[in-house]
């Protein structure tokens, strides 16, 4: 087992005590015996200065270490039995202390009447759910102007990887100095995008849960505005994705081939899903259950697959929540910065259920996090390997 803490996580789960046995605190109690301390003298003052934008668990982290590790011992313990939406919900409980509350509905949208009639209706319940989140991110948003919005979006990778030799695609304009980012998420209602994000993984995983009963099929792609929304409906055959703005994307099966930009959120919400067979994924920045001031999530239902992406990608986020969620399967993750598990002022998690994984990323992947962020890769099974560095 490795966690790492930042708060950054990664789970590879061996066994699931939910903090320090008996056996261990002693350990740690003989240890600082040797030193002539005992547990108490860890608590001596660590923080030489207070930090607003730091989250309180961390200041708890810094001031009881044992404390705070028996914490994210129990955060171990319950990840192996979580779906995405869990996990996210256990970030935000536990580490950003806030409580997940309830969306505002808005009224229905119908349509896809090209849909065998059993598809239609789990699919049209996702596509209002979608709707609903959009219209909190709006919500969430609405003190920013559309320049600002731009701005923040362009600005928060680069200041978030520190490195000038990494170039994102979508980041054009000025890069916005620290107090300039800092004054702008000041007005972004960021636990309501949080609370959004949960409510819609919830509503993901059902929909989910519903298609994988049924047995109809697409003959044609769907390619179609609901509600304004883009949206992309493929069988069970073998697909080329290379769509750049569906908001959602759904395939029933199939040995499919992703490029573009899916499962994202970029100031809005995001949904993929593919219900399974050997995928292959070469997507650029900002794909795959990734979000920039948005919520992007992806979930993948089975087979062997192939994740190759650049910076921002499977689970990650900066002021939003990202997550893939990957189901079974020896699969190969290699991306390149703020990736596999990110996050800065969000929620980043890649989820894999178990298989013979490989992942590879340069920096702040695997589990790693920024200010105010909660980064987790939680891989419940298998024998894996971690490849990181480079950079």
């Amino acid at each position: 087992m490795r966690l790492w803490f930042a708060l950054s996580v990664i789970f590879a789960i061996a066994d699931s005590s939910a903090q320090l046995s008996e056996a261990e605190r002693q350990g740690v109690k003989d240890a600082l015996y040797v030193g002539n301390l005992r547990e108490s003298d860890l608590l001596f003052p660590r923080r030489p200065f207070s930090a607003k934008d730091r989250i309180a668990f961390i200041d708890r982290a810094v001031d009881d270490p044992l404390a705070t590790g028996d914490a994210l011992m129990r955060l171990h313990s319950a990840s192996a039995r979580r779906e995405a939406s869990g996990l996210v919900a256990e970030l935000i409980e536990n580490v950003f202390e806030q409580q997940v509350g309830a969306v505002q509905h808005d009224p229905p949208i119908r349509g896809l009447e090209e849909l065998p009639p059993d598809l239609r209706g789990p699919i049209l319940g996702l596509v209002n759910w979608l709707n609903s989140t959009n219209n909190a991110i709006r919500r969430a948003t609405e003190r920013l102007t559309p320049e600002e919005k731009r701005s923040l979006i362009e600005s928060l990778p680069v200041w978030a990887v520190e490195s000038p030799s990494v170039r994102f695609s979508f980041a054009r304009g000025r890069t916005l100095e620290q107090h300039e980012i800092l004054s702008l998420l000041a007005k972004v209602d960021l636990p309501a995008i949080r609370t959004a994000a949960v409510r819609l993984a919830e509503a993901t995983e059902r929909a989910i849960e519903q298609l994988k009963a049924m047995t109809s099929d697409v003959d044609v792609v769907v390619r179609k505005k609901i509600g304004g929304m883009p949206v992309v409906i493929a069988g069970r055959g073998s697909d080329e994705h290379t769509d750049t703005d569906a908001l959602l994307t759904i395939d029933l099966g199939g040995d499919d081939h992703y490029t573009g930009r899916h499962g994202a959120g970029v100031g809005y919400a995001g949904v993929l899903i593919d219900l399974g067979g050997d995928d292959r994924y070469d997507v650029g920045d900002l794909s795959v259950g990734a979000a920039v001031l948005g919520v992007g999530l992806a979930y993948d239902e089975g087979g062997h697959d192939r994740f190759n992406g650049k910076s921002i990608t499977f689970g990650s986020a900066l002021a939003g929540v990202g997550a893939l969620s990957k189901r079974g399967g020896d699969d190969e993750y290699r991306s390149e910065t703020l990736t596999q598990g990110f996050a800065a002022f969000g929620a980043g998690v890649l989820r894999d259920t178990g298989g013979k994984d490989f992942y590879d990323a340069l920096l702040f992947a695997q589990g790693a996090a920024r200010t105010q962020g909660g980064g987790w890769l939680v891989d419940s099974a298998g024998n894996d390997t971690y490849r990181a560095g480079g950079l």
